[in-house]
């Protein structure tokens, strides 16, 4: 086989970062094909960790799968030994015997076999397409053939076709005794009246037939009977490709129980597909390269290159780790470290340039350009994920900086503002712009004007009412809610809600904070513990397939706390530890803190209060609310002085919102 595919996800956040591998490890496995047939194998992602100590120490408490620039500090090194691959050779072994009901005792047959399964059901995947397009065909044909809707059609079966072909031999059988018993002045028919009545009598015949009959000419028999042999062309036809697409799906064992309908939608089919036999290739797959792994592992310990630091022995280990992990996870700082290797016997330090074959970018909207371009020179191509309008990147180069180097590199020359403008506009600069603008720049597709790139619109976090102000803010409506969560007027609390609290903002140092606010937010969950966490677990046991797996969560997994100022934060982490809570726990503080993640409730702590003659620092674009209200699943609760959401414009974030804050908390 060919070399495993390297794919790499990266950003600069580390929740992001984490996110994407907490992602990998979810699901509990519901056969012995979805197990991993390796043990201390956990997850589909190899967290590519730095050195640090704390870092790494993280990683193991998390039990990830990581690989550290540090020596020896490796889930993989402690794998990649004789005794691991022998016990896990004879493990391997038996599970896919005992998988198969057959007999296997070497890991080329195990190979052979695997692979073989792979490329069976990709072949069937290939022709799913193709089998679907001819089965739904079928409509478009009947609905020509006759007057049906989709509620007529939506059951069709053998029985279906064999009705109609009877009803057409029918009709064919009444237009021959007819043309027997027509008058025999009918051969007259050139004449204008014997044609109408000619035409009439043919008419009588098929009048109650079904077809749409306006195109027929009613004055000759044998175009009448050219009309029916098409009709019943035309069935024949469709019998003929229903036939088929069964035949077809029959052969697959994973599609043989499920039902298809010729009025559903591409989607329907696609996730049928997706959902069977996509499904079980890519646990085929896995374990093809399970076992290619253990005989990779076998050839390098024997030539005691799986560690050697040299350009070969360095792709070969990066190979090795992506047959287990199809996506390294690395930040942007990380990266070019995890792509190093040395070259003797000048002992220099090179890299694998243009050696990933996809790197993923996420949260490319908080990129600063000068952190994340050059990791897209170790890559053939990449994936940016984003959005401009949720955090912005932390820029560390100030605008002289950037000016100074266009001017050194004769890029830009003093006095021409608009080339200037042009340059931001496009997120070149390290002092105000961002991966994500560059990679639209650098785009060709184009879903809406002066924004390139494709735009996901289906959205499934939050409750409608609550994404509703983030489309009506930014998207323009573009979103479309798919969530899985249904409100319901019994509901503990509102999608978009109120907790009124009247307290006073004070500035600290460069921010501001109010203490009332704080304060009253941690005793308002204190009181609301019980019923909060109940109302959660409830919502969850109704939602889920398997109710009985359902467990109570604590208050700190289901509530987040954002608010646009660091000081405040102090004042909450004060409250809760007087509150009894363990702070540390809680995901609190600016947007950066949620920023890639998802709570069921999100409390919003303004700090403003009304009486303040003051711009609102969320008001300075729509970045920090939009973020703010997107990280709650079910229900977002402003705690604060609420009178500042409404005495602004609606034009501004703060005065949209103020539109969506209808029912008040107690």
């Amino acid at each position: 086989g060919e070399d495993p595919i390297i794919t790499i996800a990266s950003s600069t956040n580390n929740q992001a970062i984490t996110n994407i591998i907490d992602s990998f490890s979810k699901g509990k496995p519901d056969s012995l094909l979805e197990e991993r047939w390796l043990d201390q194998i956990n997850s589909f992602a190899l967290y590519m960790v730095s050195s640090d100590t704390e870092k790494i120490k993280k990683s193991k408490e998390k039990n990830w799968l990581y690989h550290s620039s540090k020596k020896n500090e490796s889930a993989l090194s402690a794998i990649e030994t004789n005794n691991y691959v022998t016990h896990a050779t004879a493990s391997f072994l038996h599970k896919l015997s005992t998988y198969t009901n057959t007999v296997f005792t070497t890991i080329n047959s195990a190979q052979d076999y695997l692979q073989n399964k792979v490329k069976w059901h990709s072949e069937k995947i290939k022709e799913s397409t193709q089998q679907w397009k001819e089965f739904i065909s079928i409509k478009e044909a009947l609905l020509a053939y006759k007057n049906y809707t989709d509620q007529d059609l939506s059951n069709i079966s053998d029985a279906f076709f064999t009705k109609e072909i009877s009803e057409i031999n029918n009709w064919i059988a009444k237009l021959l005794e007819a043309k027997q018993k027509e008058p025999f002045y009918y051969v007259f028919s050139f004449i204008k009246t014997i044609k109408e009545r000619k035409q009439l009598y043919y008419k009588m015949v098929f009048n109650e037939c079904g077809f749409d009959t306006f195109a027929w000419n009613f004055s000759s028999s044998s175009q009448l009977q050219s009309a029916l042999l098409s009709k019943a062309e035309v069935i024949h036809s469709a019998a003929k490709k229903f036939n088929e697409f069964y035949s077809w799906k029959n052969q697959i064992q994973e599609l043989q129980n499920k039902s298809f309908s010729i009025t559903e939608t591409d989607d329907f089919f696609l996730n049928k597909i997706d959902t069977t036999l996509r499904f079980k290739n890519f646990y085929y797959a896995v374990h093809y390269w399970e076992a290619r792994w253990l005989l990779a592992t076998e050839t390098a310990l024997e030539d005691n290159t799986n560690w050697k630091n040299t350009k070969s022995g360095t792709i070969k280990r990066l190979q090795r780790f992506a047959m287990l992990c199809p996506c390294f996870v690395s930040t942007f700082h990380m990266l070019p470290k995890m792509m190093q290797y040395t070259e003797y016997p000048s002992n220099q330090i090179n890299y694998l340039f243009d050696f990933v074959d996809l790197l993923i970018v996420d949260e490319a909207g908080q990129v600063s350009p000068e952190v994340g371009a050059p990791s897209f020179s170790f890559a053939k191509k990449a994936l940016v994920v984003g959005d401009n309008y949720q955090i912005e990147p932390v820029w560390n180069v100030d605008g002289k900086t950037d000016e100074g180097n266009l001017i050194k590199y004769s890029l830009y020359q003093q006095g021409k503002p608009q080339r200037m403008e042009e340059l931001v506009k496009k997120g070149y600069f390290s002092s105000n712009g961002s991966l994500m603008k560059l990679a639209q720049k650098s785009c060709g597709f184009e879903f809406k004007k002066d924004e390139r790139g494709l735009l996901l619109t289906e959205h499934r976090r939050c409750l409608d009412q609550i994404i509703g102000y983030c489309n009506e803010l930014v998207y323009d409506n573009q979103l479309q809610p798919m969530s899985s969560l249904k409100f319901a007027k019994t509901n503990f609390l509102p999608p978009m809600g109120f907790l009124s609290i009247q307290g006073q903002a004070e500035k600290e140092g460069g921010s501001r904070a109010n203490y009332t606010e704080a304060e009253r937010i941690v005793d308002w969950l204190k009181l609301n513990e019980t019923q909060i966490i109940n109302w959660i677990y409830l919502k969850e046991q109704q939602e889920s397939k398997k109710p009985a797996e359902i467990k109570r969560k604590q208050l700190h997994e289901i509530v987040g706390i954002i608010t646009p100022f660091a000081a405040q934060k102090k004042h909450l982490t004060k409250a809760l530890n007087l509150n009894g809570y363990r702070s540390a726990a809680f995901q609190y503080g600016t947007v950066h803190s949620l920023q890639g993640a998802e709570k069921d409730i999100i409390l919003f702590s303004p700090v403003y209060t009304s009486d303040l003659q003051t711009s609102y620092f969320f008001d300075m674009g729509p970045n920090m609310l939009n973020v703010a209200v997107s990280r709650a699943k079910r229900s977002f609760i402003v705690a604060g002085d609420t009178a500042i959401f409404r005495k602004g414009s609606k034009k501004t974030p703060s005065g949209l919102l103020g539109k969506y804050l209808k029912d008040e908390v107690k």
